[in-house]
């Protein structure tokens, strides 16, 4: 990590920034400190104190017998502008120093998820002129996303729901679903065990103890859990910044569905994010179909529905953007890659 440009003050500031435009976690130093912790190497460029780009390098390919070693930039959710007043020449500056760092870091793609709205056209332009080009079909579910102001009070929040949605609530209650809330190693592990049977690829569970290690303390990272009886049926694992309550990861047991464990979970989740004073639940991804631009798929659907159905507002963000730099390499890479 650039510590020389980025003191302990330089990073108070940097996290500032991203509070005050109401950024995502993925832009501060708190994940750069995970991050960095699971093996990858923060960039973070800022430009004159008023727009910040966490940028991670990441290995793409690596046969050090043979002297090749490629690396992937990511820039999850960037830039951000200082109160989110946004500046179409410090992004053209961004796009231009992504470049000196793709250079610097051996880079043979960049991947960029842009921190701006669909409909923002001219944002399109700039980057398709810097030679990036929109991927919907990898990133499609990561770029829409459902966000619940929790301000309204608890009886508003309840009639905008759908009706199917209260009505699991319901049940869950007649179901005697209970709410439990842990931010330890014995979280993960509950945690985990629905995690893994319910994602396709899921992370280590180092990843997530990492995770808890560096920002449950500061009060960052919290593990949601769904019990009926004794046994755990479903999970939510939070992260906060700002005004904002972020649901990254889940996991469920299918045979508990009929007790709506999962509608419960997430109602008493917008319940203690109200008690402890956050504005926002962004629920991390959807899918709409749009038969130009995805390709729906019955899970993720599902998902999705089932997120509309607590009545957020439904956002858009611009398309993941890729860029290559060596196109050869990539193709090679990838190749290798796919064989591995």
């Amino acid at each position: 990590m650039n510590t020389e440009l980025f003191d302990l003050s330089g990073q108070v500031m940097w996290n500032e920034i991203v509070r005050s435009a109401g950024g995502h976690i993925f832009q501060t130093f708190h994940w750069a400190n995970v991050a960095e912790k699971g093996g990858m190497k923060p960039v973070p460029i800022m430009i004159d104190n008023k727009a910040v780009l966490m940028t991670y390098v990441s290995p793409f390919f690596s046969a050090r017998s043979l002297g090749l070693v490629w690396n992937a930039l990511t820039i999850p959710r960037g830039p951000v502008f200082k109160d989110g007043l946004f500046n179409r020449q410090i992004f053209l500056q961004f796009l231009k120093t992504i470049d000196f760092h793709a250079v610097q870091n051996r880079a043979v793609v960049c991947n960029f998820f842009p921190n701006r709205p669909f409909e923002d056209t001219e944002t399109h332009g700039n980057l398709m002129n810097a030679g990036f080009k929109p991927v919907f079909e990898a990133g499609s579910f990561h770029t829409q996303t459902f966000v619940l102001d929790c301000r309204n009070s608890l009886e508003e929040l309840l009639r905008a729901m759908e009706k199917r949605t209260r009505w699991a609530i319901r049940k869950a209650e007649r179901s005697g679903v209970q709410i439990e809330e842990k931010s330890d190693y014995v979280g993960v592990d509950q945690f985990y065990g629905l995690y893994e049977k319910t994602v396709p690829a899921p992370l280590s569970k180092e990843f997530f103890k990492t995770v808890i290690d560096a920002l449950a303390s500061k009060g960052l990272a919290r593990i949601f859990f769904a019990k009926v009886g004794t046994s755990v049926v479903s999970t939510a694992f939070l992260l906060m910044f700002g005004d904002t309550m972020f649901y990254v990861w889940g996991g469920s047991e299918k045979l508990a569905n009929r007790s709506c464990p999962g509608e419960s979970l997430h109602w008493k989740i917008i319940q203690w994010g109200k008690e402890h004073g956050y504005r926002f639940y962004d629920f991390h991804g959807a899918l709409v179909a749009d038969a130009q631009l995805y390709r729906a798929e019955d899970k993720t659907a599902s998902v999705s529905l089932f997120k509309r159905g607590f009545g957020g507002t439904f956002v858009r963000y611009l398309a993941e953007y890729r860029k290559v730099y060596s196109r050869i390499r990539y193709k090679t890479a990838s190749t290798m890659r796919r064989l591995a």
